[in-house]
């Protein structure tokens, strides 16, 4: 992840240390460290997979020891989880506040979209190994992954919702249309060597946000 990236508060910390035994009490310090080793292990996982890829050679690119780097994580499995439950965390963070400033709803899927779209942008090695490595992570990780992909399907489902009751939106099912936006922000990593020089991500969120709304819109 690049320096850009809004950091999570200190509630997906709380979910952190209930999974991973974390030697550590210091939150902040907790944080910094899992924000390197999230940029450092996506980019080894993309280039080597995860299989391929040592706890070893991940501390060394990091400049720690093995044993300081186990610090912060029980096994290999726990630095994939923070990879990918920290794509969905930002998220959250980010549009949950905004959500209670708009009162129409088109405005709000288009601004849900929009941070949606944005977070995947900026996390695509990260939406990438989801597709490619998630079947590794098993019990009480995998659950939160279901857990907090549920979590950002309901955004948009209660948007839809609310739509609908408004006679906004034409009646179709919430959570068909909730991941048929999260399908088409996924297409932006999965098929980035398409898009790469065809389209901005601003112009990709402007297409997909009037394709999404002229088809849930009432005529």
């Amino acid at each position: 992840m690049s320096a850009e990236t809004p950091r999570t508060k200190s509630i997906w910390l709380q979910q952190v240390r209930e999974l991973i035994s974390v030697k550590v009490g210091d939150d902040a310090l907790v944080e910094q460290r899992y924000h390197e080793l999230i940029e450092t292990a996506t980019s080894l996982f993309l280039e080597r997979g995860f299989h391929g890829t040592s706890v070893p050679e991940i501390a060394r690119a990091m400049g720690m020891s093995v044993g300081g780097l186990y610090r912060y994580i029980a096994q290999k499995e726990d630095i994939l989880l923070l990879i990918l439950a920290s794509i969905l965390w930002q998220f959250h963070q980010e549009i949950e506040p905004k959500l209670q400033q708009d009162s129409d709803p088109a405005e709000k899927l288009r601004h849900s979209i929009a941070a949606y779209y944005h977070n995947i942008a900026r996390n695509t090695g990260g939406a990438l190994l989801a597709y490619r490595e998630s079947y590794v992570l098993q019990g009480k990780a995998r659950d939160l992954l279901k857990q907090l992909e549920l979590r950002t399907n309901s955004i948009f489902e209660e948007i839809v919702r609310e739509g609908i009751a408004r006679g906004v939106f034409k009646p179709y099912p919430p959570d068909l249309v909730a991941y048929n936006i999260i399908m088409l922000a996924h297409a932006w990593a999965l098929k980035r060597w398409y898009w790469s020089g065809r389209e901005t991500i601003e112009q990709y969120i402007e297409t997909q946000t009037e394709f999404i709304l002229s088809a849930l819109r009432q005529r």
